[in-house]
């Protein structure tokens, strides 16, 4: 081949890549009907290169991955054999410089900066420039800066000569190098999600940090995989608490119920001190799972940490107070409330704390017969944090009920105003749950004001949010839209 290209007297032609329809029917001609996710998460990781594909979908179907939106997200972590033996025979006839840059850039991935992947490979810049084109000369790397795979399975491939050993120790150092370099916590969690724990405070510490930044631009998922992982670093044990409740957090986020529960209970046994234990406490009330004797110490509980509290700890007393309601409220101990809902009828919602209390209080006014304008007055105190409440993002969220109590006495534009900012909230983070509840509410309010068209939009849009979250959710989100009016009892569902 390398005579052939050197003869003057040959023409080379390239062939131009596969398009996603060509890649689709390159799929097809196999008896498989994929998806168009699928296909051009194909061609993403081969370029078209009919070589590459058809060695991939091979090794696709051995692997016995559907060719669906499903198996779309597998496609980057297939390493077809016969590409795995070409790449280890293009590194074995390179020199050892090559070899070093290659497994770098594949250790630290697309768009390495040349220094970069040069201290990572221990090579001078000058003789990284030279091993890079060598790189690209053999198709293995772009011939561009920064550095990057031609394609991204053979950077697969390539991370897949390196020894078990050899990949832990690199992904070690590359996470060591990027922190040094100031990196931003994300990539350097990359990393450090595929060594093995040893009980390293930087490494949770880092894993913490890529976790709050995924949470807040709403990555969830990753967000749960890396507190996850930071958890069995492990991490001191002054920080285990937070990093349990951490986690809890962004399991109630994306309806891991049982999971969030667990991590809750466990904080709860860890730690002493009363506020730590109320907090604890305050996020395992969310899923109150019957079975778990949960509520029947829950009384108990809160007794003690009341006792336990100094009256100085306001934070924590409005969040026991808020429990305390709502325990009362279902075994109907009005008795027990009474001097709480005392304590806090003038609070003025300058606080989310104070926010949640009024909106449990609205409860207990429902259940006395309140009127409108009552109920009205006290949503709009706890509406004063809507904005707040909501970007808290957990997994039952009080300004549903702001939501409810304002649309119940006719406050609608408050109602409408606080739902859209809920809604939009939901979207940007990629809370299912929440964008699903939100827009129940939203339909509900606009059902309120006759917009039928437009609470049926946002009803459907509730009921498609929360597929895949469970029948429960999914029923009670129905339910919610169905006993709000009897024109969704004819719908074709």
């Amino acid at each position: 081949m390398a005579l052939a290209r050197s003869d003057p007297a040959l023409e080379v032609l390239e062939l131009a890549p596969l398009s996603d329809q060509g890649v689709a029917a390159f799929l097809r001609s196999s008896a498989t009907d994929p998806t168009g996710c699928f296909a051009r998460a194909c061609r993403a990781a081969t370029g078209g290169n009919p070589f590459l594909l058809g060695q991939l979908a091979a090794a696709l179907r051995e692997g016995g991955v559907p060719f669906t939106v499903e198996g779309a997200s597998r496609v980057t972590s297939v390493t077809p054999p016969e590409i795995a033996r070409a790449v280890r025979g293009v590194l074995a006839r390179l020199d050892p410089h090559a070899v070093a840059l290659a497994r770098a850039v594949a250790v630290l991935g697309d768009d390495v900066p040349l220094d970069e992947a040069a201290t990572l490979a221990g090579l001078e810049r000058e003789a990284a420039s030279e091993a890079a084109d060598r790189l690209a000369r053999a198709r293995l790397l772009d011939d561009s800066r920064p550095l990057r795979f031609a394609h991204p399975i053979l950077q697969e491939a390539a991370h897949a000569t390196l020894s078990g050993a050899d990949r832990e120790r690199e992904h070690r150092r590359a996470a060591e190098l990027l922190a040094a370099r100031g990196a931003p916590p994300e990539r350097q969690a990359l990393h450090l999600l595929v060594v093995e724990p040893i009980g390293s405070e930087p490494v949770v510490a880092t894993l913490r940090a890529a976790a709050r930044l995924a949470s807040d631009r709403g990555a969830l998922e990753p967000a749960v995989t890396m507190l996850r992982r930071a958890l069995v670093e492990p991490p001191p044990e002054a920080d285990r608490f937070d990093v349990l409740m951490e986690l809890a957090d962004v399991e109630f986020a994306t309806a891991r119920d049982a999971a969030a529960a667990e991590h809750c209970d466990q904080a709860w046994a860890l730690v002493p001190d009363p506020p730590s234990r109320v907090r604890a406490l305050y996020q395992r009330r969310l899923v109150l799972d019957p079975g778990s004797g949960l509520g029947e110490t829950l009384s108990q509980r809160m007794t003690e940490a009341f006792t336990e509290l100094a009256d100085a700890e306001q934070f924590s007393r409005l969040r026991l107070i808020e429990m305390a309601l709502l325990h009362y409220l279902g075994a109907s101990n009005t008795n027990d409330a009474s001097p709480l809902l005392e304590e806090v009828s003038e609070l003025p919602g300058d606080t989310p704390e104070e926010a949640r209390v009024l909106i449990t209080s609205l409860f207990w006014a429902f259940r006395s017969g309140a009127t409108a304008a009552e109920i009205a007055e006290i949503a709009g105190r706890a509406a004063r944090q809507a904005g707040e409440l909501i970007a808290l993002d957990t997994y039952v969220s009080p300004s549903d009920f702001i939501v409810v109590a304002l649309r119940w006495a006719d406050r609608l534009d408050l109602a409408e105003r606080v739902a859209s900012r809920a809604l939009e909230q939901a979207r940007r983070r990629g809370s299912m749950p929440s964008f699903a509840r939100a827009a129940v509410h939203l339909a509900a309010v606009r059902r309120r004001r006759g917009q039928l068209n437009e609470a049926e939009a946002d009803a459907r849009i509730a009921i498609g949010a929360t597929e895949g979250l469970g029948v429960l959710m999914a029923t009670g989100l129905l339910a919610s839209i169905l006993l709000d009016s009897w024109r969704w009892w004819a719908w074709e569902l």
